[in-house]
């Protein structure tokens, strides 16, 4: 069992090539998504890993699917969760919000409609091609780590190797799945 919401709530699936780690990402996709609502869980999904998750789209969860030959979409995608944190930040602090428990027990009852989701959760499958060809991009990541699980923010990515994942990220990445390397 993965149990997002905690101190834990930033995935890392790290394996060799073809091990699975795009099927690991898509089934706790799938797992979140039939044990959440879409008002609790907005999903977006960077798809660098040939496409596997591709058919997610269709969940009433999941917002956006980019991959690859999107760079435009892509980069909003990521801008839309810098911006997300920020909301968040600013929301909490004049709502008086003291956790994410707190809004999220605040949402179930109907309270800050004008949020999409109470958690979101940005999937990363190619943490390695956002590295490389999307280098502007790894440094807006580290925010979101690092403060996001505060504010419902969540990330998911998937490695070849534990190198690929800068150090500064990798530590920060609570709930670690590691297949055949």
């Amino acid at each position: 069992m993965l149990d997002l919401t905690g101190a834990a709530g930033h995935l890392a699936v790290v394996g060799a090539p073809r091990s699975g780690k795009s099927w690991a990402l898509r089934t706790a996709v799938l797992g979140l998504a039939l044990t959440s609502t879409p008002r609790e869980l907005a999903v977006h999904i960077l798809d660098f890993g040939g496409g596997a998750l591709a058919p997610l789209a269709v969940l009433p969860h999941v917002g956006t699917v980019a991959d690859r030959q999107q760079p435009d979409l892509v980069r909003r995608i990521v801008a839309e969760f810098t911006d997300i944190l920020a909301r968040r930040e600013r929301l909490f602090r004049e709502a008086g919000i003291g956790s994410i428990e707190e809004f999220r027990a605040a949402c179930s009852t109907g309270a800050f409609t004008s949020e999409p989701a109470t958690d979101v959760l940005l999937v990363i499958d190619g943490y390695l091609v956002l590295r490389t060809e999307f280098e502007d991009l790894e440094s807006q990541l580290l925010p979101i780590a690092t403060r996001g699980l505060s504010y419902g923010v969540h990330l998911a990515v998937t490695a070849t190797r534990w190198s690929d994942i800068r150090l500064a990220l990798k530590d920060l990445l609570g709930s670690r799945v590691e297949l055949r390397l």
